[in-house]
């Protein structure tokens, strides 16, 4: 199929293209499509045209197969998802219709399918080091679902503000001014407490790394984390109407530690005040970091 094809279906409406079918078919009477309500995730994104890669899906009654086969068979369908002719679109039939009691698009295989579109896209994902990302995802995505699970049934308030969330913003002091943008893992809302949360699936990380005392820290090894979620903060903090901002990570190796919360000269919620402070020194890194005379030193 090529592009101009694309173009075209694109274009024009479902009820068309059955009535172009039943044109190239000479009859009518076709019946190759769901009569059920269709209700549109995203409403406002442009027609989404493709080759269907199919599949079912019965949560009913408990399989029957052994763990490795259920693996055998998943892995089975993730390479044919990997492999299947591009552009696509999953089209994932529930036997249990109209009764139906499982939930196929939940947050882990919607992060997984993602992977596979963006990273893996020609590469066999039944292969190799693709088995190992699609597997390590999986187990990630389940464990901070649990940790969000278990703060819940504590009693506490969570909600979950923005994921990947990007950021551009500049930073000010005099006429020194410049400008900083990255991506947020997470932004959620703790009993009413905005933090900024980045995820960590390196080496294990402690309290002790997201602690300093003063701002002078910050150009120290042991203020890397902080200065990254100091910029996290600076870089959101006109959207949140200037209130405090609170920021931790989640070590995905370590997940058992929760939120690792960063703490500043023994506070981990910071007044405007003392963002200023921080801000003036993470200028002067900035500052240092431009100035071609400077020299670094480990």
């Amino acid at each position: 199929m090529n592009d101009a094809l694309l173009n075209v279906l694109r274009s024009v409406d479902t009820p068309t293209v059955c009535n172009a079918i039943e044109a190239a078919q000479g009859k009518r009477g076709f019946n190759n499509f769901t009569k059920a309500t269709m209700v549109a995730s995203a409403p406002e994104e442009k027609s989404v045209v493709g080759y269907a890669l199919t599949a079912k899906i019965a949560a009913t009654s408990a399989p029957e197969e052994s763990t490795e086969s259920l693996k055998e068979r998943r892995m089975a369908y993730y390479k044919y998802m990997a492999e299947g002719q591009r552009p696509s679109v999953a089209v994932i039939e529930d036997c249990d219709f109209p009764n139906c009691v499982g939930a196929f698009w939940g947050e882990i295989n919607t992060t997984v399918h993602n992977i596979i579109r963006n990273y893996v896209r020609e590469e066999n994902i039944y292969r190799g080091k693709n088995i190992i990302i699609v597997e390590t995802v999986k187990e990630y995505v389940k464990k901070v679902i649990e940790l969000d699970k278990r703060t819940l049934e504590k009693g506490n308030e969570l909600k979950i503000i923005a994921v990947e969330k990007e950021f551009e913003d500049e930073i000010k002091e005099g006429r020194k001014k410049y400008k900083i943008r990255g991506k947020i893992d997470r932004i959620d809302e703790l009993n009413g407490d905005v933090r900024v949360i980045d995820y960590k699936s390196g080496k294990k990380i402690s309290k002790r790394n997201l602690t300093i005392k003063n701002s002078e820290e910050l150009t120290k090894e042991k203020g890397i984390y902080n200065l990254q979620l100091l910029i996290y903060i600076l870089g959101i903090r006109g959207e949140f109407n200037e209130k405090i901002i609170k920021s931790g990570i989640i070590n995905l190796k370590n997940i058992r530690d929760g939120v690792l919360e960063g703490v500043f000269n023994g506070n981990t919620a910071l007044s405007n005040n003392e963002m200023e402070n921080y801000k003036k020194e993470i200028i002067m890194i900035i500052t240092n970091i431009l100035d071609k005379n400077k020299l670094f030193k480990n």
